[in-house]
């Protein structure tokens, strides 16, 4: 079977993939991960990977640092530095303006319909929705050592140290799509079969405007139940959302 690259464009949601049409097939072209995504094309690049959003992340908190205000400048002074200095680019040619782009492999669900020669696919993995605004892009764990701890009864445990390393995508209040994307693609049984573990998604959004990284920390108390003492830093690119596309080889 010849190999080719799909993409489909999700939304709005009354679009052709919801509607069950079929895909067409892309001829492939050069994309670099520092310009921003053309919602005007009709190609894409093997081995596509989208924006390095921590990257992205890294340099607005070092443009944040460098628009502090000095106390030899007047306020004037400093909101037209503010204003020119936002207006530059982050990384290559992706402004705080820009549309960009992230790969997800493991947001969607599938489902063939033999009888009906069709691969149903929800992007429902991507954000859970109104209650849950955040795409996790990375995790990871770091172990602090252990000590022994007790309390005013006697009682004594091993309490294990970590912290947490958490990067995510932080989505804007109702920029969430409140219903889960859903594409109805006709294709034989040999194209599902070989499709279906492939399938990626690209999600695609806008900085916010105000506040596009930010980062907190928490940490929580040791318990008997839970003998850990954890900190958790997150770290955030605030976005919006403005479309999902649907991306796999076959």
């Amino acid at each position: 079977m010849r190999e080719k690259l799909l993409l489909i464009a999700v939304l709005t949601l009354a679009s052709q993939a919801v509607m069950g049409e079929s895909p067409r097939p892309l001829p492939a072209k050069t994309t670099s991960i520092e310009a921003p995504f053309d919602l005007k094309q009709s190609q894409i690049a093997p081995g596509f990977h989208g924006n390095d959003a921590p990257a992205i992340f890294r340099r607005l908190l070092l443009q944040n640092k460098q628009l502090q205000k000095s106390e030899f400048e007047t306020t004037a002074q400093f909101e037209t530095r503010a204003s020119a200095a936002r207006e530059k680019p982050i990384i290559g040619k992706v402004t705080r303006q820009s549309v960009l782009s992230y790969v997800c492999g493991t947001c969607t669900t599938s489902t063939f319909d033999a009888d009906q020669k069709s691969l149903v696919v929800f992007v429902d993995k991507a954000f859970g929705g109104y209650d849950d605004d955040t795409l996790i892009i990375s995790k990871k764990y770091t172990h602090r050592g252990s000590y022994m701890a007790s309390n005013a009864f006697g009682g004594r445990i091993q309490v294990a140290r970590f912290e947490q390393y958490a990067f995510q995508l932080r989505a804007l209040p109702y920029s969430i799509f409140p219903l889960k994307p859903r594409f109805v693609l006709p294709m034989s049984t040999q194209e599902a079969r070989a499709i279906k573990p492939r399938i990626k998604t690209i999600i695609l959004y806008i900085l916010d405007p105000e506040d596009p990284a930010s980062a907190s920390e928490d940490s929580h108390e040791v318990t008997f139940d839970y003998p850990f003492e954890g900190i958790h830093h997150t770290y955030s690119l605030n976005v919006k959302v403005v479309d999902i596309w649907l991306l796999f080889k076959c």
